[in-house]
């Protein structure tokens, strides 16, 4: 039988019959709830023919759910068993084959003596063999077996044994490499106009929404016979990008500027986050943080402590040391301090403005100091390390700053604690350079760098009996492993999960879970975090609605009131009635009414004496950003930019273009929470949200915000210099 040609109306839908020749079974594919034998005539399996021609992978059989015992992932195509009674066939769809239903429910024991796993939770053997994939693959000539491969990635789980996370993860990671190689290779721009500066070039290029261009990325010049590499050294915050080239191609520019631009996948990150996987997995009955971040086994239910470890590790502290130079800490973070320097495991939570730098540098202050422990201090952002390295600086104590060989080249305000500049004040000899590296490292009583370069081969001879992440929920899981292979005693992680997450390319492994940090698994893991209460970033009326909204009303604020008169509310809701439109890349979204009020609001600040410097303008789309830039004759260094590019930053005021407003099409990632609280928290006297509230009062989260701004009075309508109360009701209606 051509099961391809066969009509609907010949199936036989009998209960425990096979839908394609009636024979009995107890085989049933769960997602259509259909049962299907697994014996054919024509040597192919009706189960198995099904299943792979429909993409479905869950089978139940005899009423029992094959699932792994210990993922639980329940993809069959992804499964194995063992088997306690010997007597059984190696071959479950074989030993299968040709029982009777009265066979199989009236000995259970044929299902009961079977315990299943997925391939990443150990090696077993599996249910379907690969012989029988590769005659299907031959039998049915439009069905894409490596589809299947594609689609079914390990999910991260809560609790793992130390292969299935290393399997587990090696194996998103490589998803996620494959996603960046493919957008990179689409971003390929043809006959591309440079304009040379020294030995800088600048072009126009299209930005997108699914991958930011960092500083230090690697870009291709090529044409007939010609082919060089520059770095990317600079966002303009325009469309235009500046990379640094070697002085020996310029000449190959003035020749002739017109080149194919390549942006370059640099697999470093990828090959240290794997590398730490497999060492920590080689070192996993001695790494005892590795064993904390596995399950929740070791974890003591009472006090959050892990009970591999007594509660105070160097014993009663009685007085926390601040730095001289540094403001009293308040209880809140005191507590996390205290905390920090006790546990084995210690997580702070640190909502916006309330000194999560300034936490860790007295931290890290404390493990020297008073135990004298050497840290390693990583973040996955060179901007982050920076001021966590400078804050540190500040107290007195040996800062060493690494840097990756790219960002080396980049003169910055830390130059003074980096690696390389401290050894070329030696003069030494090139062959001499390492010998200067190890003693600098040695020395130091503190190294900083991004989670990346702490997988570098320059850190093997060193031990950190202290490791601290700061911005740990923008990590994912395995870059936050990197640092975790010297096997550290403490390992602190600072960061707030109500803020965003890291960036994932890859929606399949985004949906498998690789988005979410080591930070927000720990937490399902039941460690209790310590919550920083007082921020000192925003006035009043800005943090009361984030506080209430994000952190159930324990954020409090102290901070001074803005005394300079604007001629405007220092917090509001800008209606706007503009339509969104497609922008010109077809890819992103504009409203060009939403951006005339953006310029107003922006020239009414320049007109109050308010800095370019001071402004920050937020919006959710690179279409919006490109036409506020392009409209904004006064713009200069004013930064436009998304959500995204202001994490972990602040400005004194804050224009947010919403953008979308539409009647049925819904609103998009404006409706992400995370990005909200971001977007709401970044200004610290002045925040303008410029939107459609009939389109946003659709989404219960932007619904909720006009409720709080309706009650306040503060949903305005009209030109700057005659602004009117707006009846949230009427608008909506």
């Amino acid at each position: 039988m051509n099961y391809r040609e066969t009509k609907q109306s010949e199936f036989i839908d009998n209960d425990h019959s096979c839908k394609y020749c009636n024979n009995p079974t107890v085989c049933k594919c769960k997602e259509c709830n259909v049962y299907y034998c697994n014996d054919s005539s024509d040597g192919i399996s009706h189960i198995i023919y099904h299943m792979v021609k429909s993409k479905h992978i869950e089978l139940i059989i005899n009423d029992r759910l094959i699932y792994c015992e210990n993922c639980k992932q329940t993809n069959l195509f992804k499964m194995g068993y063992t088997i306690e009674n010997e007597s059984l066939s190696s071959d479950l769809i074989e030993h299968l084959k040709g029982l009777s239903i009265d066979d199989i429910k009236s000995n259970k024991s044929y299902l009961t003596n079977l315990k299943f796993f997925c391939k990443f939770c150990g090696d077993h053997k599996p249910i379907i063999k690969n012989k029988v994939l590769d005659f299907l693959e031959s039998y049915i000539s439009d069905v894409d077996i490596k589809s299947f491969e594609k689609n079914s990635l390990p999910i991260v789980r809560v609790n793992f044994t130390p292969f299935s996370y290393m399997e587990t993860f090696k194996t998103l990671i490589k998803a996620e490499s494959l996603k960046e190689k493919d957008i990179k290779e689409s971003m390929k721009q043809e006959n591309v106009k440079l304009r040379l500066e020294e030995n800088y070039v600048y072009f126009c290029y299209r930005r997108t929404n699914e991958l930011k261009i960092n500083i230090s990325d690697e870009i291709r010049f090529s044409r007939k016979n010609v082919s060089f590499i520059g770095v990317v050294c600079r966002d303009q915050f325009t469309d235009e990008l500046k990379v640094e080239i070697n002085e020996s191609d310029i000449d190959k520019v003035l020749a002739n500027n017109i080149f194919n631009v390549e942006f370059i996948l640099k697999s470093v990150c990828y090959d240290r986050m794997k590398n730490a996987l497999n060492k920590l997995y080689k070192d996993r009955n001695k790494n005892l943080i590795f064993k904390l971040i596995l399950s929740n086994q070791w974890l003591n239910e009472n006090t959050g402590e892990s009970k591999l470890f007594k509660e105070n590790l160097n014993g009663e502290i009685k007085n926390i040391l601040v730095p001289n130079n540094f403001p009293t800490l308040n209880d809140s973070q005191a507590v996390a301090v205290k905390a920090s320097l006790n546990k084995t495991l210690t997580l702070i939570q640190g909502p916006p403005g309330t000194g999560k730098t300034f936490v860790s540098a007295v931290i890290v202050y404390n493990f020297v100091k008073l135990f004298k422990k050497k840290v390693l201090i990583v973040a996955p952002s060179n901007t982050a390390v920076d001021q966590l390295a400078i804050k540190i600086n500040s107290t007195g104590i040996k800062v060493l700053r690494v840097m990756s060989r790219r960002k080396e080249s980049e003169k910055t305000e830390i130059d003074f604690l980096s690696l390389h500049t401290l050894v070329k004040s030696f003069k030494v000899d090139v062959k001499d350079e390492g010998i200067i590296k190890d003693e600098l490292i040695k020395a130091a009583e503190v190294v900083c760098c991004t989670c990346v370069t702490a997988g570098m081969k320059l850190f093997k001879k060193f031990s950190f009996p202290v490791v601290l992440i700061d911005e740990a929920v923008q990590c994912t899981e395995p870059l936050s492993l990197i640092p975790c292979v010297y096997n550290p005693s403490q390992l602190i992680l600072v960061g707030d999960h109500k803020q965003l997450g890291p960036t994932v390319l890859n929606k399949d492994v985004i949906k498998c879970g690789f988005k979410q940090s080591l930070f927000e698994r720990l937490l399902k893991l039941d460690y209790i975090p310590y919550l920083l209460t007082i921020q000192y970033r925003m006035i009043i009326p800005l943090c009361e609605f984030p506080s209430e909204y994000f952190y159930s009303g324990l954020l409090k604020t102290s901070t001074k009131p803005f005394l300079r008169n604007l001629f405007m509310p220092s917090n509001f809701f800008y209606c706007c009635d503009g339509k969104e439109e497609v922008s010109q890349s077809g890819t992103s979204y504009v409203n060009k009414k939403e951006a005339v009020l953006v310029e107003n609001v922006t020239r009414h600040l320049f007109k109050n004496g308010i800095l370019e410097s001071q402004i920050g303008i937020i919006t959710p789309y690179e279409g919006q950003r490109s036409h506020i830039l392009d409209n904004l004759q006064e713009a200069g260094n004013l930064e436009i930019s998304n959500v995204d590019g202001f994490q972990g930053r602040e400005k004194d005021f804050i224009i947010v273009s919403l953008v979308r407003s539409n009647n049925y099409q819904g609103i998009g990632f404006v409706a992400d929470r995370r990005r909200m609280n971001v977007t709401l928290t970044r200004a610290k006297y002045g925040l303008v949200i410029i939107g459609d509230p009939f389109t946003l009062n659709k989404c219960s989260m932007w619904a909720d915000l006009l409720a709080f701004y309706d009650n306040k009075g503060r949903i305005l309508k009209g030109s700057l210099s005659n602004l009117k109360n707006v009846d949230l009701k009427t608008l909506i209606n």
